[in-house]
């Protein structure tokens, strides 16, 4: 079966908070552009993502306008999609691409709070408006609801792209939905540790957990791995000074010690693992793992050349085994020569 493959073509700006604000695209470009109307409860007044300040049981309604520059009607596609932690730890608008992408303290999800119209048809030429409803929770939080607007255009919509590439251009509107201003103690867990693969290495995944509503930046990570009872033996360090590194509030992130083209092997082994953050917090974790038989051997199958993983003993005997066989041949078109020469050569004397 063919399978659809789609581009992204994301149009966002990052700002502090790591919160998308509306752009506006080249004419010609792509088309349309959105932005944000923003309201009295504004925060920060100079950003141009939605920044705002709710109270228990609130209800209200934004907008954003969005610009169809083209010159035909144009359907788009409209979602608010709860910031995530990516796969390359960062904070992320789009749809999460993991099944499990946060953590169960999330207690607040955007899906349950606001509600708006996934499509929306602009007239060629036309601005219109596109409302969303908030209904803030009845309880009061400390802390941050983030999320992001995103506005999709599919050129080639109700065509058949099976098979092909296609581009998807989207605008993405921050969202942060506040109740007070005061500030959560940061926290990190680590949960499960095991050996896998990423970006076409071997590796040791942890599974770093923010339990807070508190989106955390500029984080470092740093560590070493080793076998159990062997660390000065067998110790490989790592280090990711990412500096723009995220989480997002309740979040997941699956972060991966990187050890490049190396064989893994089965035993039990301990990881050390140090984070920090610009607000000089710091967390370390240390957490012991097994790595089994079968895991190595799949890691191994995966990051290995194939002539690496199979073993030396085996290729040596059928290479002996092959000279054999050739002298046995050899041999046997010798005498068989030197025998129909020694009969011809008595027929001839007889």
């Amino acid at each position: 079966m063919k399978k659809l493959m789609l581009s992204f073509i994301l149009l966002l700006t990052t700002v502090v908070a790591a919160l998308p604000t509306a752009a506006h695209a080249e004419e010609g470009e792509v088309g349309f552009s959105v932005q944000a109307i923003l309201p009295e409860n504004q925060v920060n007044s100079e950003a141009t993502y939605f920044d705002l300040r709710m109270s228990p049981g609130q209800k209200q309604t934004i907008q954003v306008a969005i610009a169809n520059d083209s010159n035909e009607d144009i359907i788009y596609d409209v979602n608010v999609n709860q910031a995530y932690t990516n796969e390359n730890g960062f904070i992320d608008y789009d749809k999460p691409k993991s099944d499990k992408p946060f953590d169960e303290s999330l207690k607040y999800k955007v899906d349950d709070l606001i509600s708006y119209d996934n499509e929306v048809t602009v007239p060629a030429g036309e601005t219109k408006l596109v409302d969303f409803q908030i209904a803030m929770p009845n309880e009061s939080f400390d802390g941050e609801i983030l999320a992001g607007i995103q506005v999709v255009k599919d050129p080639n919509r109700g065509k058949d792209t099976t098979g092909q590439i296609t581009n998807l251009f989207a605008y993405v509107t921050g969202l942060r939905l506040t109740m007070t201003d005061t500030e959560v103690a940061r926290e990190l867990k680590v949960s499960e540790i095991k050996a896998d693969t990423a970006f076409g290495g071997s590796a040791i995944m942890a599974t770093v957990i923010n339990p807070t509503m508190d989106a955390i930046g500029k984080l470092d990570y740093q560590g070493v791995v080793y076998q159990k009872g062997d660390k000065e033996g067998t110790k490989q360090t790592f280090e990711y000074v990412g500096k723009e590194m995220s989480m997002a509030p309740n979040s997941i992130y699956n972060f991966a010690a990187e050890l490049g083209k190396k064989a893994l092997k089965a035993g039990d082994y301990v990881v050390e693992l140090k984070i920090s953050d610009a607000k000089d917090n710091v967390w370390e974790f240390e957490e012991e793992f097994t790595i089994t038989a079968k895991k190595a051997e799949e890691v191994n199958k995966i990051v290995l050349p194939k002539t690496e993983t199979k073993a030396a003993g085996p290729s040596w005997i059928g290479l002996a085994l092959g000279v054999g066989a050739g002298a046995l041949v050899s041999g046997g078109l010798f005498l068989y020569a030197h025998l129909r020469a020694g009969k011809r050569k008595e027929k001839l004397s007889n």
